[in-house]
């Protein structure tokens, strides 16, 4: 069974709204080494301490079928950050959000440094299950278990951890990233899609790109981030609400909009965007191969929405001011079908 199919399939252990005391730690300790096959260790407002942290992580290493983590306002120290490492360099994990858990640059660089842990982990466990037989099954069974789901959305990673994450991307067979109101600048959004643009490996793989609500993006991100487009065949959702995206930045997607492969869904949701860029993203719309959805605010007066909505056409869709757009998913393979 591959990890996407265990996910389906899930039994979770959870801690939630909870100060994590001894008891709750002796109850992880004593669950997740039972035979019991949990698939999802999750962690939601709960407050830990550093020194309790290696104890409870470490629980997570004797139950070999977790492949997801899922920490939400769980603020990591260093410690704390240092123990939940070790636990992703070591695992086959599948899924890893860790949102509201304080991550700065420097914890992120830690978490990083575990990410390359975990994919030379896989790796030498390819390479033996390439030894011991040739048979590509093997070699696949292998590449499950490796890290798909990545985020990191709502800590203060900036761009210092952004590039350190960038580094870590090599070789990666990440499909989906979300890295939500992060601190991103344009130089951390830039390290971030050239390290991808670099790696055919995880340029092809990469389907979902979630970039909301990092408002410093400037016009050198948005150069990466139409460049990761070229790049990236078979993304299919890109997401930059409130990024302060202009005219100018939303013109520099113009030729990758109308030239990307793959059935693709674009949320520019909250942007400074005015009817003046509108003809060029017409144009793109009219000469895109397969798109599926391009999201805009649209203005409040009903005859402009209405002229502008004749503009884009169909395959557009303006969303009110004060209507947030639906969910970014996590892993997306099955969120779209072909439209060919």
């Amino acid at each position: 069974m591959t990890a996407a199919n265990t996910l389906e399939h899930a039994l979770p252990f959870f801690i939630h709204h909870q100060e994590i005391s001894n008891v709750h730690l002796e109850a992880a300790e004593q669950l997740l080494g039972s035979e019991k096959p949990f698939t999802i260790f999750s962690l939601w407002d709960c407050s830990l301490a550093d020194e309790k942290a290696g104890r409870l992580f470490q629980s997570i290493l004797s139950c070999p079928s977790i492949v997801a983590i899922y920490l939400r306002d769980v603020p990591l120290g260093e410690g704390a950050s240092a123990a939940l490492a070790e636990v992703v360099g070591s695992t086959h994990l599948h899924s890893l959000h860790l949102e509201f858990c304080s991550l700065d640059p420097e914890k992120t660089k830690i978490l990083a440094e575990a990410i390359k842990a975990h994919h030379a982990m896989v790796g030498r466990r390819e390479e033996a299950e390439a030894d011991a037989d040739d048979s590509p099954i093997h070699v696949t069974k292998v590449r499950d278990m490796e890290l798909r789901e990545l985020n990191l959305s709502n800590n203060p990673i900036g761009d210092a951890g952004a590039e350190a994450l960038a580094g870590a991307l090599v070789g990666t067979q990440l499909s989906s990233i979300k890295l939500d109101d992060c601190d991103l600048g344009g130089a951390g959004v830039l390290s971030i899609c050239q390290q991808i643009m670099k790696d055919p490996t995880q340029s092809k793989h990469l389907q979902a790109l979630s970039l909301n609500h990092n408002k410093q993006i400037d016009a050198a991100g948005m150069s990466g981030i139409a460049a990761l487009m070229r790049a990236c065949p078979n993304l299919r959702l890109l997401s930059l609400v409130n990024c302060n995206i202009t005219d100018t930045m939303l013109r520099m997607l113009k030729q990758p909009l109308k030239d990307h492969p793959s059935e693709i869904k674009i949320d520019l949701g909250a942007n400074p965007i005015t009817e003046a860029a509108f003809p060029a993203l017409n144009e793109a719309i009219s000469g895109a191969q397969r798109l599926r959805l391009v999201v805009v605010d649209h203005p409040r007066d009903d005859t402009k929405r209405l002229a502008i909505q004749a503009m884009l056409g169909t395959m557009a869709t303006l969303v009110p001011f004060d209507k947030p757009t639906e969910p970014f998913p996590g892993l997306i393979c099955e969120e779209t079908e072909s439209q060919n």
